[in-house]
């Protein structure tokens, strides 16, 4: 073959001088990867001519041809959600307000209410503040009007404000909720108001909120007891049996009798007020509507343990529990203020997360526990129910005597497995966190905006010498301080220890950061962050640091600017990282640089992550083989 071969040329020689053994098995004999080199990149057909080679055998050709992809079996019909056909006779819109009338039997999903009552998760809603329609709705509606029967009903749906559609944004920076917000068929959307998608059809993905009678049973016995009496509500139960969606069912049908409840969230992982990694107490005055990132809320009291679960630090979390307790028993029970506490308990019900449970309700004291379980004959019922009595383990615990009354309540039927795992659900809070914005005076709820990208944002300055750094759950050395805090999410808190020596606030050599070090303040590892002696107000991104400077920039979210001020600590938890789609929001243009990310491949050993793996049973020395 002569150097000035085409490079075609010399393929077609080259397998041809590998076929020419006869031995098919000979085409992959030189390189045995090359099989799998095919499988992970294989080539478009091709028209075969009489030049090439024979053909590949049958066991490689079964791997490696691309035939047609199956047809798609058609969508699984599902539930019954709405009976209403709409047509010209039963809708009225001028694509900002909508008439729909209902005739007797039918149903069809509302979202709020302009006129009259209405009930929405068993919370009440009264009449609120009307809207003004145009002319030609006016007309539309007096031929609608005159066209009905005296037993239908008349539901109107207006279109909602620039500010109260800001959340729907979040849908563009988080891909998972692509069609979170809208029907994927968007002829459906027959009221022309723009983000109200009435759903008509059943479908698959679509699965209502149905919630069982003895949860109704249950709350109806509760509520018809004495109002004027301490009433302290525990939610028990694994995760994915409903327990979050009782426990927002519980408060909206306690608002209904009280002015306001307290709800104390104990699952640090999948909050339902705050992002994750934080323990709070809230004083809900208002029905729970909607998934967690739809309604953060300032807490009335919060404890930053900056992981997703107790096992980090379990002395700790245990601790900050019964700190949120003892402030709501202080500021509301000892004034004799009535005020109902919903505990929403974590769903780790094995191990350590029994022992933290049964230690924490006997703390507090239940007057309810309502535990949620499967029938004993179902699958997987002895991993999901509580496999201990509860009221004997308590009454046996060392300690005052106390009793409760225990409901034991069946686990929400109608759940179906949500598409976004935990670790989405996270992110889409602290993606909502961000982008909320401070509460006004003139603005009595959540506002979001996603105009400007979170890394595009105006920081606060904040100088090295006027905070102190705290790490918990591992120790950084000092000469990597800066590195673990740069683009990290840290808990933004004030805290009120009085430290003996300010030469204990700096726990490493001063010349290892020869420019700064004498500035940073950071807190010894051995010293306890005791939960009764700070406050979280909340979490903040270090998105830069100015070492020339001495500053940290650090965006806070929706904290109001007069708890910054107070904040002087910032507290970094090892369990908590930054998501991806928060640095990389407003930057969907693939051409664009986004901070802190790289799409470059890892190479060399030791690169990448090592996870734990605990499903793994490992051989340890000693072991008998099986």
């Amino acid at each position: 073959m002569s150097p000035n071969t085409p490079p075609s040329q010399k393929f077609s020689q080259k397998r041809s001088s590998q076929s020419a053994s006869g031995d098919p098995s000979s085409l992959y004999s030189n390189n045995p990867f090359a099989a799998l080199r095919s499988l992970k990149k294989p080539r478009r057909p091709e028209e075969p001519t009489a030049a090439e080679s024979p053909p590949i055998p049958k066991l490689y050709t079964d791997s490696l041809t691309l035939d047609d992809p199956p047809p798609r079996p058609p969508p699984r019909a599902g539930p019954v959600i709405s009976t209403f056909k709409p047509s010209h006779d039963n809708v009225a819109t001028d694509g900002t307000l909508c008439l729909i009338a209902l005739a007797p039997g039918e149903s069809i999903p509302v979202f709020s209410a302009i006129e009259g009552f209405s009930t929405t998760d068993n919370a009440g809603f009264s009449q609120s503040r009307g809207r003004t329609a145009s002319a030609e709705t006016i007309t539309a509606i007096k031929h609608l009007l005159s066209t009905l029967k005296t037993d239908t009903t008349v539901i109107c749906l207006r279109a909602a404000n620039a500010a109260d559609r800001g959340l729907l944004e979040i849908a563009r920076t988080v891909p998972s909720l692509r069609f979170a917000f809208r029907n994927r068929d968007e002829t459906a959307n027959f009221t022309r108001i723009p983000g109200l998608y009435p759903i008509i059809a059943g479908s698959a993905d679509i699965s209502p909120l149905i919630l069982p009678l003895e949860w109704e049973r249950a709350v109806d016995k509760l509520c018809s007891a004495t109002a004027a009496e301490r009433k302290v509500l525990c939610t028990v139960g694994s995760k994915n049996m409903g327990k979050s969606t009782f426990g927002r069912y519980l408060v909206n049908r306690l608002l209904n009798i009280y002015p306001k409840a307290a709800f104390l969230e104990c699952d640090v992982g999948q909050s339902e007020f705050t992002p994750s990694g934080m323990m709070s107490l809230h004083v809900i005055s208002a029905p729970i509507l909607g998934p967690p990132f739809s309604h953060l809320l300032t807490p009335y009291r919060s404890v930053y343990i900056g992981a997703t679960s107790p096992k980090c630090d379990p002395d700790c979390y245990l601790a900050g529990l019964r700190h949120l307790y003892g402030v709501f028993e202080r500021d509301f029970l000892q004034a004799n203020d009535f005020v109902p506490l919903v505990i929403n308990t974590h769903g780790w019900i094995r191990g350590m997360g029994l022992d933290l449970l049964v230690h924490f309700l006997h703390s507090v004291q239940p007057t309810h526990i309502f535990q949620l379980a499967v029938p004993p004959g179902t699958p997987a019922s002895g991993a999901r129910n509580v496999m201990v009595d509860l009221p004997a383990v308590l009454s046996g615990m060392p300690g005052p005597p106390f009793s409760c009354v225990l409901s034991e309540i069946p686990a929400d039927d109608s759940y179906r497995p949500n598409p976004l795992n935990g670790s989405d659900l996270r992110i889409i809070s602290l993606v909502s966190y961000f982008h909320q914005l401070p509460p006004t005076p003139s603005v009595d709820r959540p506002a979001w905006s996603f105009t400007t990208p979170i890394a595009a944002r105006t920081p606060y300055i904040v100088p090295f010498d006027s905070v102190r750094i705290k790490f918990l759950h591992s120790e950084v050395p000092f000469g990597e301080t800066l590195h673990a805090l740069n683009g990290c999410i840290v808990g933004l808190i004030i805290d009120e220890t009085a430290y003996e020596k300010p030469s204990l606030e700096n726990g490493g050599d001063e010349n290892e950061l020869p420019h700064v070090g004498k500035n940073l303040r950071i807190i010894p590892t051995e010293l306890p962050f005791l939960p009764q002696n700070h406050t979280s107000v909340g979490i903040g991104l270090i998105r830069a640091i100015d070492m020339e400077a001495g500053t940290f920039h650090v965006l806070a979210g929706p904290t109001p600017p007069e708890l910054l001020r107070q904040v002087n600590t910032f507290v970094r938890g090892a369990g908590f990282e930054t998501p991806i789609p928060l640095l990389a929001s407003g930057f969907e243009n693939p051409r664009m640089t986004r901070p802190y990310t790289t799409t470059s491949s890892s190479e060399g050993i030791g690169s990448l992550a090592w996870r734990a793996r605990h499903n793994l049973n490992r051989r340890r020395p000693g072991d008998r083989n099986p």
